[in-house]
């Protein structure tokens, strides 16, 4: 065999190889699709008492919030016509809490009727239209907003009466927020802040981390995702960090617990699975490769928006 024909098999084995060990293991996993009315962006999910609260809309449109059952089989639209799209829904002191684009904030108590909230002057902020309200999280006695949306800046906001909203800002850009007990979490671009009971908030450098979500399970332990794809592990209270997951399997949006079981979702149907609280994965794509945006854990299962008004469920069971 002539020495380019050789050498043109080895290249043609060394990349069925590469391509092979990069999806050898991506399983497969069994879950029902589920289609809301329309197909617009799915960005939050939220559950009440009996009911699921899902909320969203596509960049620079209009929002909508949906009410159902948790078995996701009836859907009573409660808003489709929002000013703009819905980033995260929460219920704090007897009243709802909707974030939208461009830092605005409703509120309401029975979301059948929604109030416009309106920053006091000395609480703007620059640049307020390039920046959505991306997620709420609340302590005993405080609710906290994360926003940020052009990679220059951004904002954490925090109330304990959602009277009057009080803003730090800071020059990276802010995407996760997550509580545990009366301590919260903050971080984006390079940054996460911390903030425990009767203290300051602190700045922790992350380098060269894109935070895109966090959780913690205890005051102490806690996993973040970035959105290249790394995953970290923090032991004791976000101090330090460890890559338990290196960024080989695609952007990741969402990181959610239950018990030892965490489960991170992202782009193109990725869903990541950990049985020992992230020091070890499992990948899973989903066939029709959507977007997974948001998750929830309840009941034995995990329900997850997507893009094109899909929910997608299936039983943390089959997971293990």
């Amino acid at each position: 065999m002539p020495i380019k024909a050789i050498a043109q098999f080895v290249l043609l084995m060394l990349f069925l190889s590469m391509l092979y060990g990069c999806s050898k293991d991506q399983l497969d996993i069994d879950y029902e699709l589920i289609s809301l009315p329309f197909d617009e962006k799915v960005r939050c999910l939220e559950v009440h008492g009996d009911s699921l609260i899902i909320g969203g809309g596509n960049a620079n449109s209009t929002g909508f919030i949906i009410q159902s059952d948790l078995n996701a089989s009836t859907f009573n639209l409660v808003a489709s016509d929002l000013d703009r799209e819905v980033y995260d829904v929460t219920r704090y002191q007897g009243s709802w809490y909707i974030g939208l684009d461009s830092v605005e904030i409703l509120f309401s108590s029975d979301l059948s009727s929604f109030q416009t909230y309106y920053w006091r002057e000395e609480d703007w902020v620059s640049d307020l239209s390039k920046h959505p309200i991306r997620r709420f999280a609340q302590t005993n006695d405080g609710l906290y907003a994360v926003a940020g949306g052009e990679l220059s800046f951004g904002v954490i906001y925090q109330t304990i009466n959602a009277n009057e909203w009080n803003p730090l800002e800071f020059d990276n850009e802010m995407r996760a927020i997550c509580t545990f007990d009366n301590t919260v979490w903050a971080a984006g671009n390079g940054r996460l802040m911390r903030l425990t009971e009767g203290e300051e908030w602190q700045r922790i450098d992350l380098k060269a981390q894109f935070i895109a979500d966090m959780i913690f399970t205890s005051p102490v332990s806690g996993i973040a995702i970035t959105f290249d794809g790394v995953v970290l592990t923090t032991s004791d209270g976000g101090d330090s960090w460890s890559e338990t997951e290196s960024k080989n399997k695609g952007f990741l949006n969402r990181v959610v617990a239950s018990g030892d079981q965490v489960l991170a979702i992202g782009n193109a149907g990725l869903i990541g699975v950990s049985n020992n609280q992230g020091e070890s994965w499992k990948w899973y794509s989903l066939k029709e490769e959507i977007d997974l945006i948001d998750a929830l854990i309840f009941n034995g299962e995990c329900i997850i928006g997507a893009e094109e008004g899909m929910l997608v469920r299936f039983s943390l069971a089959s997971l293990k």
